[in-house]
């Protein structure tokens, strides 16, 4: 889960990979928009960070709302949710 959350300017988004995978961690509105890749490339396996500070792909800051967080490898993925205030 990303800390904090919610969250005003930045949370962190904490993950792990199992094993080398392509990485791709985006953040979507509720109705399905893509606003911001924060990860997106072939990792080995670790724990890792990334930082969304709350902006959309050209740095303009987003609304206060519920945000989506899908994370995909290439044997699965996971969603969370977020919310910015």
């Amino acid at each position: 889960n990303n800390y904090p959350n919610p969250f005003h300017y930045e949370t962190t988004i904490p993950f792990e990979i199992g094993t080398e995978s392509m990485v791709d961690i985006s953040i979507y509105d509720m109705i399905g928009k893509k606003l911001n890749t924060l990860v997106h490339g072939n990792m080995q396996p670790g724990s890792y960070t990334t930082v969304w500070k709350a902006n959309d792909s050209k740095a303009n800051r987003i609304k206060p709302g519920t945000y989506i967080c899908k994370m995909q490898v290439e044997n699965g993925q996971l969603v969370k949710l977020m919310v910015v205030q």
